[in-house]
Formats: structure tokens, C-alpha cells, sequence
């Protein structure tokens, strides 16, 4: 199973989100939290190209995919529907993955922690943090 978390923007607003297999949270008419796991799919730009025959168009597809040097970590399966979303990047000299998880390991709004690339300042990882209070 291929795990995968993420935010993406469509360039119009829509009513109505398309019924998928995936844990899909509306953020805002174009705005979306997407994740789960497939087994369709290998690569994030697979996700993407599937994505938009329901969706038409991504214009901002910020999803990072648990394969490789990338990883993904869901904490949460449980979030409040309409909840604010939140997406923290951490970046610096001692920036590391797992240390993330653990100084939020208490707290219930973090579902999700992500490898999102590497820091071209630092060279090391850039670690996202999706939050849904």
C-alpha cells in the first residue's frame, strides 16, 4: 500500500466533491486535504494524472507520496470535518522527521507528517505537518 498526504488547489470553485476512495477534506470551494493509500499507484504524478479525470484540472498539488527517500506518516484517522487546516513546513540545519512526530505526539489536531523535499539551504529534508483543528 502506497500511503500519501497532501493539499491541493483547483483553479474554480466547486459545489461538490467527487466520490473517491480516498479520505478527501473540503478546505475551502477549490482548496482540499487529501490522503490515504493505494495500491494503483507508485508514483505521486500517477495520484495527480488519476485525480484529474474526477477533478479536471490541479493547479497546486502539494501531496507527498511514502516510497523511496520520501516518507509519510498518518497519525490521525479521526478529524473534524470542517475543521481549519493548517500546513506547518520545517526547515533548518537539525530539521529531522522523526523528531517532529515526537514533539507532537500529544496532540490530537496532527494528521499527518511528510518528507516534502530537500531544503536547498540546508540540504537536508523539508518535513511538513498537516494540522485539522
Amino acid at each position: 500500500m502506497n500511503i500519501f498526504a497532501g493539499n491541493m488547489t483547483l483553479p474554480w470553485n466547486i459545489l461538490q466533491i467527487p466520490d473517491l476512495d480516498y479520505d478527501i477534506i473540503t478546505l475551502s470551494q477549490k482548496n482540499f486535504f487529501i490522503m490515504w493509500g493505494t495500491e494503483n499507484f507508485s508514483t505521486v504524478e500517477e495520484l495527480r494524472a488519476d485525480l484529474e479525470k474526477s477533478f479536471w484540472e490541479i493547479s497546486v498539488f502539494d501531496v507527498s507520496f511514502d516510497r523511496d527517500d520520501n516518507r509519510v506518516e498518518i497519525l490521525s484517522e479521526e478529524y473534524p470535518e470542517d475543521g481549519v487546516y493548517e500546513c506547518v513546513s520545517f526547515e533548518g540545519p537539525n530539521v529531522d522527521m522523526q523528531d517532529i512526530i515526537e514533539r507532537f505526539t500529544d496532540s490530537a489536531e496532527l494528521v499527518s507528517v511528510r518528507k516534502a523535499g530537500i531544503s536547498p539551504s540546508y540540504g537536508n529534508d523539508i518535513v511538513k505537518a498537516d494540522f485539522l483543528f
